[in-house]
């Protein structure tokens, strides 16, 4: 039987814990094509966590001063791939802002701790009020937070946040 020094013991454990990591790693973040990781088990760690669609549902802003209300999502409920959302700002009254000069949305998987390539999209407006993203990639299934930064004329930011299951 072969005697391991403390030394050997130590690279031995140090090697098989990389080893069990980078094969973690390779299931969840692969090169582009290979299979995203997302399983069944992604799905159901999203848990009771997530808001459940609705057109018209409303997030309230961090600052309590305002709701970011979801008028439309495409896929609606939001899903794996593209998803397109207008919103409209509103004061914690209900009544529409008209005052924004921005809005941005910045989707993210907190449990993955990664979000989109690129991490924020511009959202374009034709009547001041109500604001469309352009289509945001959601690449993989599992928890997705996508953060709602309304900007007003003072240049504030207020950031609420929508948080859904993307099944695939």
């Amino acid at each position: 039987m072969i005697q391991w020094s403390p030394k050997h013991r130590t690279r031995e454990l140090l090697f098989l814990t990389e080893l069990a990591v980078a094969a973690g790693l390779g299931v969840a973040c692969g090169p582009p094509g290979a299979d995203s990781g997302s399983s069944a088990d992604d799905v159901a760690a999203c848990g009771t966590s997530a808001d459940t669609y609705q057109a018209g549902m409303e997030a309230t802003c961090d600052t309590d001063a305002c709701r970011v209300v979801l008028l439309q999502a495409d896929p609606a409920p939001p899903d794996v791939g593209d998803n397109v959302w207008t919103v409209q700002g509103t004061d914690a009254d209900g009544t529409t802002l008209d005052d924004l000069v921005g809005v941005r949305f910045e989707p993210v998987m907190p449990e993955h701790g990664h979000g989109t390539s690129p991490p924020s999209f511009d959202a374009t407006t034709d009547d001041g009020q109500t604001w469309t993203s352009p289509p945001m990639d959601w690449f993989m299934s599992g928890l997705w937070e996508t953060s709602v930064v309304l900007v007003d004329a003072d240049a504030a930011e207020h950031i609420a946040t929508f948080t859904f299951c993307a099944e695939g």
